[in-house]
């Protein structure tokens, strides 16, 4: 969800794909459980530096996000949506 409200206000952002993708989540030791219809969303996310993981090695996909977690990701998305327009 949070990769494609960014790439409709950054016409730019191109999403990761094939072996990109998987190589962005190779970090995650639990990069398993992530269900296979979110794989290209988690990992374009990953690469747009929305996301980072809760560790160096965890994303916990099936965790609950945190409200300091949400308000990173909704900081970092509106510093994305700024400089794709070019600062408001």
């Amino acid at each position: 969800m949070v990769w494609r409200a960014v790439s409709k206000l950054d016409g730019d952002a191109v999403p990761a794909a094939g072996e990109e993708a998987e190589a962005l989540l190779l970090p995650f030791a639990d990069r398993s459980a992530i269900r296979k219809w979110a794989l290209k969303e988690v990992s374009s996310a990953v690469k747009y530096g929305l996301m980072r993981g809760v560790k160096a090695d965890r994303f916990m996909p099936d965790g609950a996000a945190t409200r300091a977690q949400a308000a990173a990701i909704l900081r970092r998305m509106t510093e994305k949506a700024e400089k794709a327009d070019g600062g408001m």
